[in-house]
């Protein structure tokens, strides 16, 4: 019943409220795979408080930041500010969303935690990415869906199985994205993709979209204002 209704309302785009441009930010495909394990380790709950989250997360986030330098030099062989600047705005953007979350009662759901940090580390971890090439999700996001969105059977209340398929159509990423900087001067270009609440269904040609070399991610790292809140607790 869950992979249908995550099948079913992943072919559609929710309406989205006028972005905050203030928080607005570019994920650039060289950035979001560092992006991705970031926030996997920020937004989890493993610590009591958001601060809490963060401070256990600061390590990972130096060990990102230094590895980063080194992936701006291989993807942007021209002008890397615009690049570096929305790396910098999307660690604070997923720090801010990790203490509003919480505050606000729209925790992310274990099983996006896990999706990000598989689609994340799996990337990283690709030759074509270490040497610059490419940022390839093929093979790697039906796997990672596989394991850690499509195989959950059961979740604590209706609001968080809406936030798993909002976070999990805003997230997925489809296709190859080839670093041809250097011939067409255009940045990545791609194979194709379902990112930025515009998925289509998933079997879908990979070949026939051509998008930029970001996704615009509005309204911050989550965009809390489309993610439905969990039912106050009283207090005792």
């Amino acid at each position: 019943m869950f992979r249908l209704a995550l099948s079913a309302l992943g072919l559609f785009a929710l309406a989205a409220p006028e972005p905050t441009w203030a928080r607005d930010f570019l994920a650039f495909q060289s950035t979001t795979p560092i992006l991705y394990r970031y926030a996997a380790c920020a937004l989890a709950q493993g610590e009591r408080t958001a601060e809490g989250q963060l401070a256990h997360s600061s390590e990972l986030r130096n060990t990102l930041e230094e590895e980063a330098g080194q992936v701006l030099l291989r993807f942007h062989t021209g002008d890397r500010r615009q690049a570096q600047l929305n790396l910098k705005r999307g660690f604070m953007e997923i720090d801010r969303d990790a203490m509003q979350a919480r505050d606000q009662r729209k925790l992310v759901p274990p099983p996006i935690v896990a999706y990000l940090k598989c689609m994340g580390e799996s990337i990283m971890h690709t030759v074509d990415y270490q040497q610059g090439v490419a940022v390839d999700y093929s093979g790697i996001e039906d796997r990672c869906a596989s394991e850690h969105v499509l195989s959950v059977t059961s979740v604590s209340s209706e609001k968080e199985l809406e936030r798993i398929q909002i976070l999990y159509r805003r997230f997925a990423r489809l296709g190859r994205y080839i670093d041809n900087s250097s011939r067409l001067g255009a940045g990545i270009s791609s194979t194709g993709d379902r990112s930025n609440g515009r998925m289509p269904a998933r079997r879908l040609s990979r070949s026939m979209v051509t998008t930029p070399s970001f996704v615009v991610m509005d309204g911050s790292f989550l965009n809390l204002t489309q993610l439905p809140a969990d039912k106050a607790v009283p207090d005792d």
